[in-house]
This record gives structure tokens, sequence and C-alpha cells, in this order.
């Protein structure tokens, strides 16, 4: 049976390390180079530096850095590219500037991923060869250029730039599966994780997502049989599904109400 609609929920991975400990970690990590463009103070930095750090201290990373937009949907013919997509090789940090995050187009944002008429909620997700991390709950204001802080991060000073730390983490295999009962027949099912690059097609209604950072999410349902909506459908639901996944033993998730309504990608309409 499909759930009734309900309200949003939140949707925010976890964010690992206990902030105690990145807090220390952020002590050990001085920027030496001064970040020309910076905001000083208080104000909205107009640069944040994303530093790697696991419960031992300052890590390197190779692989990649990928923005995504907060309530992004990462499955196939929707949108799966990130907004921004940086390659690092065996650095401890990236920066992200104002100028990149103006240069993104309105559409490029869901509207669930947007407070007022400016701010834009994102997620930072690094993933190394072995290693990765999640960053959630990062904003920027494109009415004033410049990023919003949360409780937890380094204000500006002397010219550099503001710093936030993503708390790195093995790279392992979740697995969920579902009651062949909550499934649509002769659909295509995918869970995903909102505002990150993971998500797991279904298989006899078992899930597996082969590389993603330690730790427990929260998880969403998408199913559709490509260009066979009934005629007249210009949206669709997202299932929100009870219980986070995590590394160890298989996960049993079952629908939980409806999350969103939204609209049917071009992509997977009939031609």
């Amino acid at each position: 049976m499909i759930p009734e609609n309900r309200s949003r929920s939140s949707h925010k991975p976890s964010r690992g390390l206990a902030v105690a400990v990145l807090a220390a970690a952020l002590g050990l990590l001085q920027c030496e180079t001064r970040l020309a463009g910076s905001s000083v103070g208080t104000g909205n930095p107009t640069e944040i530096e994303v530093a790697f750090a696991d419960r031992a201290g300052p890590i390197t990373l190779s692989g990649r850095v990928e923005v995504f937009a907060a309530s992004q949907i990462p499955v196939p013919g929707f949108s799966t590219e990130p907004l921004i997509r940086m390659n690092v090789a065996g650095g401890a940090r990236v920066t992200l500037n104002a100028e990149a995050f103006l240069a993104l187009g309105d559409s490029l944002w869901p509207e669930s991923s947007l407070e007022g008429d400016s701010v834009r909620s994102f997620n930072v997700v690094a993933t190394g060869d072995s290693q990765g991390a999640v960053i959630a709950g990062l904003r920027f204001a494109k009415k004033t250029g410049g990023f919003l802080l949360r409780p937890e991060d380094g204000l500006p000073k002397d010219g550099e730039a503001a710093k936030v730390i993503g708390a790195v983490r093995p790279l392992v295999e979740i697995r969920g599966r579902m009651d062949a009962g909550d499934l649509q027949p002769g659909t295509e099912s995918f869970l995903f994780v909102y505002g990150t690059g993971f998500y797991a097609k279904g298989d006899a209604g078992r899930f597996v997502f082969p590389r993603m950072p330690s730790g427990e999410y929260e998880t969403f349902l998408i199913s559709y049989d490509k260009g066979n909506f009934p005629s007249g459908s210009e949206s669709m639901d997202v299932f929100r599904l009870s219980g986070p996944i995590g590394p160890g033993d298989e996960a049993l998730l079952g629908l939980s109400g409806i999350q969103e309504r939204i609209p049917i990608p071009d992509s997977l309409k009939a031609k």
C-alpha cells in the first residue's frame, strides 16, 4: 500500500565524528598561505577551506570532491552530475569560492534546496581510493555573495578562508532490502541519499551501495517504469523509508510516507 502524503522531513546524512574530535583536528590544520578575496571577521566569507581529517588528525586524499544541492536526486534520469567537481591528488584540503557558486544557474538548484530568494543549501562529498566524507548542512547566500557558516565551522581571520572539517571514514559496502509488497511491480526501484552521488538500483528487493563512507544514512525510494507513466502524469512520489542504513547487517526497510512530489524529468517521459 502507498502511504498517505505527509509533510517534508529533514534529510541529512550522519555528520560522523564528534564535534570535539573535529575541533581538535581543526586546530592542527593551519593554512600557511593567505587566500585573496576572503572576507575578514565574522561576515559571510567568500571562500571556505574544506580540510580532511580522521580521528588521528589531518589526512590527505586522492580522488574527487563534489558539490551537490542538498536535495539533489542522484538517480539515473534525474540530476546525477554534481554542481561542482574538483580532483585532488594527495591533498589535505580544497577551497570553495563564491565565484563558482555565483556562476551556477538558478535552474540547477531544486526548489527544496532554496531558502527564501537567495540562500542555497548544499553538501560536499569527498571520495578517495579507500576513504571519503559527506559534509552536510552547508549554505551559500547568492544575494550577499558569501557562505553562511555552521556553529562548528572556523571563522575567517587575517585574510584566510573560513575552515570546514570533512570527517573522513573508510569506504564500505552498505546493503538494504525491502519486501516485494512495498515495491511497485514492473518498475525499476532505486534507493538514494539526498544531496550525494550515492544510489543503489533494486535487484529482487535488495539494494547495494558499493562504496560509501562508513556511517548511518537516511535513504529514500523512487520507482518508475521509464516512458510508461500514466497519461497526463506530471509528477511522481519520493518515499521516505523507515530506519537508516549502515555498515554491517542488511537493513530491512519499509515505506514511511511520501517525502515529496517532484516533476517527472523529460528524460523519463515517453518520446
